[in-house]
């Protein structure tokens, strides 16, 4: 991935080098007719400590006690990460978490990918391989099954085996990250809450 290296201003010109080797030289002036947001405020980005979201598998008697933790956490905060979850291995692991909401009212929203989707860097389990190509590069943060009519209202990912280098996630509250994009740009924020 290019990344900037450095840059500086000289001679009414931005030198920004990159990481490629590759020197980009801007016009200042072209660079102010051009801002994409010029004399903003910059609103403040939303919160990333996770204190306020975490909660422990082993502080609840059983998974339904556990998923209404959750579901009260979504709620509040936007979103949940739960830590140490394990009953009798990653596989019978999953089926308990999903146990615990069905019992206190939700349900599994099947897609294409089966009823629950098993992503492996292999790619050998899920139930539609040839449209779904990972592998162990890096995801970008997205948002899964935007395009169906219904999209879920909640979805958990399950992290079963820790990568032994990288493996990093990001989780997004959705409210907070509309809320600072209204506060950034309102005519995009207007856009992207009316058209369909």
């Amino acid at each position: 991935k290019t990344r900037i290296e450095s840059s500086n201003e000289g001679g009414a010109k931005l030198h920004v080098s990159w990481s490629d080797g590759v020197e980009s030289v801007y016009d200042l002036a072209w660079l102010a007719s051009e801002a994409y947001a010029p004399n903003r405020d910059a609103a403040p980005p939303p919160p990333s400590d996770l204190s306020a979201i975490e909660l422990f598998a082993e502080d609840f008697e059983n998974p339904e006690a556990m998923a209404r933790a959750c579901l009260e956490r979504v709620r509040t905060h936007g979103a949940v990460v739960v830590r140490g979850f394990k009953v009798n291995g990653p596989e019978h692991d999953t089926e308990l978490i999903v146990e615990g909401f069905e019992k206190i009212g939700q349900r599994v929203i099947e897609t294409h990918f089966g009823r629950i989707e098993d992503l492996r860097p292999d790619n050998t389990t899920n139930k539609n391989t040839d449209q779904l190509g990972y592998t162990d590069a890096r995801i970008e943060l997205h948002t899964d099954q935007p395009f169906i009519e219904r999209p879920p209202r909640y979805q958990i990912l399950q992290s079963i085996i820790a990568a032994e280098s990288g493996g990093d996630n990001f989780v997004v509250d959705a409210e907070a990250a509309a809320t600072y994009l209204r506060d950034e740009d309102a005519h995009h924020y207007e856009l992207l809450t009316t058209v369909p």
